[in-house]
C-alpha cells in the first residue's frame, strides 16, 4: 500500500510539466529562440516573431522609429532597453566572436576581403542572429559618431602645436629662462603672455635662478674689491649712507640760514638784483605775461642795434672804398700811375 502524499508539498500530479511551465513563463531570449531550431513549437515561434516585429514602444518622448527592432542585433536592443550606448571598442583577443555592437572593418590587422566587406556603419551580428541589414537611422548615427571622433582628434592635434595652448606651468617655466628685454618683447605679443610675464611667481623663479648663477661670479678673481666698489659709489655701506644723509642735512641748514639773512625784495629791486616785476605793488603786468614782456623788449633792443650798426657800417665801408680808389693798392696803383704819366707826356 502506497503512503499518502505529504500535505505540505505539492503532489506530483499538481506540478506542471516542464514544457507547460516554460510556455507559461514566456519565451526566453536564447540563441535557439532566434534561430527557431529549439524545442518550441513552430506556430508559437511564428506568433512571437509577429508580435515583436509589429510592436510599438514610446519611452521618454522618443518615437519607436528611433529604437532598434527585432531586425537589429540583440546587443543594440539590450543597450537601448537599459539606457546605455553600444560599445565602439574592439573585442578582446581572447573573445571567440566580436561584440554585437562593434563597427565592422575598424579593428583587426587582416586585410579586408572585398567579397565579404561590410558597408561603413553596419553592425556585426553574432552567428546565431539573423543577418538583416542595419536600418538607415542607426547607420547615420554611427557615421556621426565616427565623424565627431575624427574631428576631435584632428582638432587636438592642430591646437597642440600652438604656444598659447600649453599649460601655464610650462609657459612659466619657459619664461623663467628669458631676460628682461626678452620678457618685454614676449609680453607685447598677446594678452595671455603679458599676464604671465607680469606674474610675481615668474619673477620669484627668475630671482632664485639668478641668485644661484651669481654666486660663482661674486667669488670671481676679476671682480673689483669692496673698497673699489665703495669708492665708485656702486656699493653703499651703512656708514656711507649715513654720511650722505648728514651732508644733505647740513646743506639744507646752511641754505635756510642764508635765506633768512637775505635782504627783502624791495631792497634787491633797488639794487637791480631783481626786476621790478617781482614786487606786486609796482608791477602793472600779470605774472604770467612777465616773460612775454621781457622777450618783446629784448627783440626791440635787437632791432634798434641792428639798424644802427647797419647805417654806421654802411657809411664807413663807403668812405673806405672811396679812399682806396684815390690812393690805390699795391703794384697795380703804381703801374696805373706810370702809364698815366706816359700818356700825359710827363715821362
Amino acid at each position: 500500500m502506497a503512503a499518502p502524499p505529504d500535505q505540505g508539498s505539492p503532489s506530483m500530479a499538481s506540478r506542471p510539466a516542464p514544457a507547460e511551465q516554460q510556455r507559461s513563463q514566456g519565451p526566453l531570449l536564447t540563441p535557439e529562440t532566434d534561430i527557431g531550431s529549439a524545442g518550441l513549437d513552430l506556430a508559437v515561434a511564428a506568433r512571437l516573431v509577429d508580435k515583436t516585429t509589429n510592436l510599438t514602444i514610446s519611452t521618454f518622448g522618443r518615437v519607436a522609429e528611433d529604437l532598434p527592432t527585432r531586425e537589429d542585433s540583440p546587443g543594440l536592443l539590450a543597450s537601448h532597453m537599459l539606457g546605455t550606448t553600444p560599445s565602439l571598442t574592439p573585442p578582446m583577443s581572447g573573445d571567440t566572436q566580436p561584440c554585437p555592437g562593434t563597427l565592422t572593418g575598424s579593428w583587426g590587422a587582416a586585410a579586408p576581403n572585398p567579397a565579404s566587406e561590410v558597408p561603413t556603419g553596419a553592425l556585426l551580428t553574432p552567428p546565431y542572429c539573423s543577418s538583416v541589414a542595419t536600418p538607415s537611422g542607426m547607420r547615420a548615427r554611427v557615421e556621426d559618431v565616427d565623424t565627431t571622433t575624427a574631428s576631435t582628434v584632428l582638432s587636438r592635434r592642430s591646437t597642440a602645436r600652438q604656444l598659447s595652448d600649453l599649460p601655464n606651468e610650462v609657459l612659466l617655466h619657459i619664461l623663467s629662462y628669458l631676460d628682461v628685454c626678452d620678457l618685454l618683447a614676449t609680453s607685447r605679443t598677446s594678452h595671455h603672455l603679458r599676464t604671465l610675464s607680469l606674474s610675481p611667481h615668474l619673477h620669484h623663479l627668475r630671482l632664485r635662478r639668478t641668485r644661484a648663477a651669481l654666486l660663482p661670479l661674486l667669488t670671481s678673481p676679476s671682480r673689483p674689491s669692496l673698497a673699489d666698489l665703495v669708492r665708485r659709489s656702486i656699493f653703499l655701506t651703512r656708514t656711507t649712507a649715513a654720511s650722505r644723509r648728514l651732508a644733505h642735512s647740513l646743506a639744507s641748514i646752511r641754505l635756510a640760514r642764508r635765506l633768512a639773512a637775505r635782504p627783502p625784495a624791495n631792497v634787491l629791486v633797488e639794487r637791480c638784483v631783481l626786476p621790478r616785476e617781482c614786487l606786486p605793488s609796482e608791477s602793472m603786468v600779470a605774472p604770467g605775461l612777465v616773460a612775454r614782456k621781457r622777450a618783446v623788449e629784448r627783440e626791440r633792443v635787437k632791432d634798434g642795434l641792428r639798424a644802427w650798426v647797419g647805417s654806421v657800417m654802411k657809411g664807413e665801408v663807403r668812405l673806405r672804398g672811396e679812399g682806396l680808389e684815390r690812393a690805390g693798392v699795391g703794384r697795380v696803383w703804381r703801374l696805373r700811375r706810370f702809364w698815366e704819366r706816359v700818356g700825359k707826356g710827363e715821362v
